[in-house]
C-alpha cells in the first residue's frame, strides 16, 4: 500500500481562519493588547493573534489539498503521487501554470531564465565529463579544494564599503590573503542594483568553468541582502563555495573573525560528536521530518562513522530529548558538540510585526500542554551566555537562515487564481538574515547552514523516480565530506548539485510543452517548488572553515552518489542537440522554451494579457 504523504512548508505561523494559538494552543483566545511589560516574544505572538483573520479567497475543496503548515490542515489530504499542492494549482492548464510560475516583470523573468540556463549549462558540462570517463568535480582536477593558494578566496562587498569591511573582518581577511596569495585573493565590489546576470558578465565567468584567477572558488558575501541579494548568492553557489556574513550589530563581524582564527589555531576544539536534534510534535510535517530526514541519517551515518571515522560519534536526540532545555544544552551548554543538525518547525511572523526580525525562524522544540506561550521556541535571546565556539549548525526549519522580501513560492494559494497572475506575497518589508544564526556566529559558531523563506518537505522526501529515503542522499554525502575533513563550502557540493539537477528537471516539462506535448500541470508545479526549495539552502559564515577548526586528516569518503536526482532521459540530449542543430546556446534554448509558453498563454512582458 502506498503511504499517503503530504508536502508543505516547515513553518509555524499564525492561524489563518481564527486567531488561535499558532496551532499549538500557545495564545489566549482573547490576546488583548500587548502590554508594555510583556516579554518581546509574547508581544510578537500576541500581535499575530490580534491581526489573524480569514484569508480572502482561501478555498477548501474536497479532494484539493493545501500545503501543510502549522497554521491549518486540510480536511482530507489527497496523495497525488508527487506530494500535495495548493488548490489553486489543480485543475489548471499547464500553460497557465507556466505563466504563473514565470510571472513578474521582464527583468525578473529574465533572471529566472538565466538561472535555469546556468544550471543546465553546469549539468551539461558534468554530463560531458562523465561521457569521457573523467572523475566528476566542479574544480579542475589539478586543483586541491583544501589549498586556498590554488582555489582562491574572496570577499564580495557593497561598492564603496571596502574600508569598512576590511576594518570589521580585520585579521580574518589578512589571514585568508596570506593563505590564498595575492594573485588569488580578491576584494570584489558590487554596485547597487546589480543583477546576477550583470555580475557574471562583469567578471566574464561561466557557471560551467571555474577560473580562480577571475573569480575565486571560496567567496564570502559581506553585506545585508538588501545590498547584495540572496539571488546572487544562489547563483554563485551553483558551482562555487559561497557564504554570507551580515550582522545587525557591526561588532558581530569582529567577534566572528576572532573566533574563526581562534578555532583554526586550535584554541578551542569541540568533541568529535555530531548530534541530530529531531522534533516530532505529532503534525504531518514534523513526522515527515522525522521519517524521511532524521531516520535515514540516523540509520546510515553511524555505520559510516564506524567504518571510516571511528573517533566520531553520532547521536539522535528526539522524543523526550527534544525540548527547549535539551536544545539549550546542545547550543552552547554542557553538551555542545562539533556539529548540530536541528530538524523542526520555524516561527513565521507576518510582515509588519514589529518583532519579526528578532524572532522569525525561531526553532520550535517539543512542546508540553502545560507550557506558557512561546516557551518551546528557541531564539537568539536564548544564546545569552552560551558558548558555541567552534560549532557548525545545520538548521532545517522555515526562515532558519533568512527571509526574502517576497515569497519565493508564489504559486501557493494566495487568495487569487492563476488567471489573475497576482504578484508574490510580501513576507517582509525588506529581506533580512535571521537573528538566531547572527547570534550563533557572533558567539563563536564557525558557520550556520539554513534555509531562506519557507522550507518544504520536498527538500528531502521527494524527487522523480526516487524512494523518499533516497532523496536525503545529497545531504548525507555533504555531511560525510564535512565530517571527513573537507572545508564546509566544498563539502556542500552534493547539496548544491541537487539544486542544479532539479533546475534541469524543471526545464524538461517546459521543453515538452514547446514540442506540443501534454504536460501535467501539477507535476510542473511540484518541480518548480522543489527547485526553489533546494536553491534556498545557504551558508552563513566563511565557506572555507573546517569542522573543529582544521582537520587532523582528510579521510577518503565513499559517497552514496550525489547524482541521486536523475535528469529526465531526454533533457540534456535535447539541449545539446538543439544547440548543435539550431545553433542555440543552452541559455537561448531555455529562453526560447519559456518565452514560447508566455506567447501561447497570450502574455506580454510583465505578466499582462494581450
Amino acid at each position: 500500500m502506498n503511504e499517503r504523504r503530504r508536502h508543505g512548508p516547515i513553518e509555524e505561523e499564525e492561524a489563518a481562519d481564527e486567531p488561535v494559538n499558532l496551532g499549538h494552543g500557545d495564545l489566549p483566545d482573547d490576546p488583548g493588547d500587548p502590554a508594555a511589560g510583556d516579554d518581546p516574544l509574547i508581544a510578537a505572538l500576541r500581535w499575530e493573534a490580534a491581526i489573524a483573520r480569514p484569508r480572502p479567497g482561501r478555498r477548501r475543496s474536497a479532494g484539493r489539498p493545501l500545503p501543510i503548515e502549522e497554521e491549518e490542515a486540510a480536511d482530507e489530504p489527497v496523495n497525488l503521487g508527487h506530494g500535495d499542492l495548493p488548490d489553486d494549482l489543480l485543475g489548471r492548464g499547464p500553460r497557465q501554470l507556466a505563466r504563473r510560475l514565470a510571472r513578474g516583470g521582464a527583468a525578473q523573468r529574465a533572471e529566472r531564465l538565466d538561472e535555469l540556463a546556468r544550471c543546465l549549462e553546469y549539468e551539461r558540462n558534468v554530463a560531458e565529463e562523465e561521457e569521457h570517463h573523467r572523475r566528476r568535480r566542479e574544480l579542475p582536477s589539478d586543483l586541491d579544494p583544501h589549498d586556498l593558494e590554488q582555489t582562491g578566496w574572496g570577499v564580495v562587498y557593497p561598492e564603496g564599503q571596502r574600508g569598512r569591511i576590511e576594518r570589521l573582518l580585520g585579521d580574518l581577511i589578512f589571514e585568508r590573503e596570506r593563505q590564498a596569495g595575492r594573485a588569488l585573493f580578491k576584494m570584489i565590489p558590487v554596485p547597487p542594483g546589480i543583477t546576477p546576470r550583470d555580475f557574471w558578465r562583469r567578471h566574464d565567468v561561466s557557471p560551467g568553468v571555474i577560473d580562480p584567477a577571475k573569480l575565486p572558488y571560496y567567496l564570502v558575501i559581506a553585506g545585508d541582502p538588501r545590498q547584495i541579494p540572496f539571488e546572487l548568492q544562489y547563483q554563485l553557489a551553483i558551482n562555487r563555495a559561497v557564504g554570507r556574513l551580515h550582522f545587525d550589530d557591526p561588532a558581530g563581524y569582529r567577534r566572528y573573525a576572532e573566533h574563526v582564527l581562534a578555532a583554526e589555531s586550535r584554541t578551542v576544539q569541540r568533541p568529535r560528536r555530531a548530534v541530530l536534534f529531531s522534533v516530532d510534535n505529532g503534525d504531518d510535517v514534523s513526522r515527515l521530518l522525522a521519517d524521511y530526514l532524521a531516520a535515514p541519517l540516523a540509520e546510515r551515518l553511524p555505520s559510516f562513522l564506524d567504518r571510516h571515522l571511528a573517533d566520531w560519534r553520532f547521536e539522535l536526540w528526539r522524543g523526550e530529548e527534544s525540548d527547549k532545555d535539551d536544545l539549550i544544552r546542545l547550543l552552547g551548554g554542557d553538551a555542545t558538540p562539533a556539529l548540530v543538525l536541528a530538524s523542526c518547525h520555524g516561527l513565521r511572523l507576518t510582515v509588519g510585526n514589529p518583532y519579526q526580525r528578532a524572532y522569525q525562524g525561531a526553532l520550535a522544540c517539543r512542546r508540553a500542554d502545560d507550557q506558557p506561550p512561546g516557551a518551546h521556541l528557541f531564539h537568539a535571546g536564548d544564546l545569552d551566555g552560551a558558548d558555541v565556539r567552534g560549532l557548525i549548525a545545520f538548521l532545517f526549519n522555515c526562515f532558519g537562515a533568512g527571509t526574502p522580501r517576497f515569497d519565493n513560492f508564489p504559486h501557493e494559494s494566495d487568495g487569487g487564481t492563476l488567471a489573475e497572475a497576482r504578484p508574490p506575497a510580501e513576507l517582509a518589508a525588506a529581506p533580512f538574515v535571521a537573528r538566531l544564526p547572527q547570534a550563533l556566529l557572533a558567539g563563536g559558531a564557525l558557520a550556520v547552514v539554513g534555509h531562506v523563506d519557507r522550507g518544504w518537505t520536498l527538500s528531502f522526501s521527494w524527487t522523480l523516480g526516487e524512494r523518499p529515503s533516497e532523496a536525503v542522499r545529497s545531504l548525507e554525502d555533504s555531511l560525510k565530506l564535512l565530517l571527513a575533513g573537507h572545508r564546509l563550502g566544498h563539502a556542500l557540493r552534493p547539496l548544491h548539485r541537487r539544486y542544479a539537477a532539479l533546475a534541469a528537471h524543471l526545464a524538461a516539462p517546459l521543453e515538452r510543452l514547446e514540442r506540443g506535448e501534454d504536460v501535467d500541470g501539477v507535476e510542473l508545479g511540484v518541480r518548480w517548488t522543489a527547485h526553489n526549495d533546494a536553491r534556498n539552502f545557504i551558508v552563513l559564515g566563511d565557506p572555507a572553515v573546517y569542522l573543529r577548526g582544521r582537520p587532523d586528516r582528510t579521510a577518503a569518503v565513499p559517497l552514496s552518489g550525489d547524482r541521486r536526482v536523475r535528469l529526465a532521459d531526454d533533457v540534456l540530449h535535447f539541449a545539446v542537440e538543439a544547440a548543435g542543430r539550431r545553433r542555440l546556446s543552452v541559455a537561448d534554448w531555455v529562453n526560447r522554451t519559456l518565452r514560447a509558453q508566455m506567447s501561447t498563454a497570450g502574455l506580454r512582458d510583465g505578466g499582462r494579457r494581450e
